[in-house]
């Protein structure tokens, strides 16, 4: 009886060790994690017959790198390419046993060199391949820019550049408390509360590649800053607004 329950249970976790993360067709989805002790941000578009396009960034370089591949099974191999010219390969598999990850070896053009790395789902959104913020108007570089100036703007205290550029009333946290901050004017003499030495340092570690969007906006890491548009927009000539600062 001991030897069957035995073998039971080894059955049992080979049996979830070789489950297959799924990539949805049409969708994004979201990894973090690292690439050797580097960390990293990585985003796939999967079409039709198992192709998949998307990007990855260096999280404190913020600079996109192009990848395309293809998925079998659980396998997932992709090339990155900046300017044209093939600069690396992730070559890995997609599980889901204790974690929706992909994991596997990065390896230089030469493939000469390898690094491990091992990235955790964060998260899936429906959208489409050419602008993954089609919940808001303007394009992904665009998006990305203006999310780039305004965690710039919080890291230089430009306190005039983000109070013409923030929706009020604004309510977020001065000492702890939450307040409604009614314009401006509030906004500058309370810039030092809002914007405290913590908050600065967490919006300095968010990446602006490839972030969360929904109807509300555009989400700055775990939701420290939403953007949108503001009311004067169009898709010809969109322009941005904070919207959220959650401090």
């Amino acid at each position: 009886m001991k030897r069957f329950f035995v073998v039971f249970i080894i059955l049992l976790f080979s049996r979830v060790a070789i489950y297959a993360l799924d990539l949805e067709i049409g969708q994004w989805s979201d990894f973090e994690g690292t690439l050797g002790k580097t960390g990293i941000q990585l985003s796939l578009f999967r079409f039709d017959k198992g192709q998949v396009k998307g990007t990855y960034c260096y999280k404190k370089y913020e600079e996109h790198i192009n990848l395309s591949g293809y998925i079998s099974g659980n396998k997932l191999e992709l090339t990155e390419s900046s300017n044209g010219k093939t600069t690396g390969y992730f070559s890995g598999s997609l599980s889901t046993d204790d974690a929706d990850r992909f994991e596997g070896t990065w390896q230089d053009p030469s493939k000469t060199k390898s690094i491990a790395f091992k990235l955790i789902l964060t998260g899936v959104k429906g959208s489409d391949h050419k602008n993954r913020y089609n919940d808001v108007m303007g394009g992904s570089e665009v998006v990305e820019a203006f999310m780039k100036k305004t965690k710039a703007a919080i890291a230089g205290a430009d306190r005039e550049w983000l109070a013409n550029h923030t929706f009020f009333p604004l309510n977020c946290k001065v000492n702890g408390k939450l307040t409604q901050i009614k314009g401006p004017k509030q906004f500058i003499e309370k810039f030092d509360l809002i914007f405290n030495d913590a908050f600065k340092q967490q919006v300095a570690k968010d990446c602006t590649c490839n972030m969360f969007s929904n109807y509300r906006g555009v989400m700055l890491g775990n939701g420290d800053i939403w953007i949108s548009n503001t009311i004067e927009s169009t898709e010809a000539r969109p322009a941005f607004i904070i919207v959220s600062v959650n401090n």
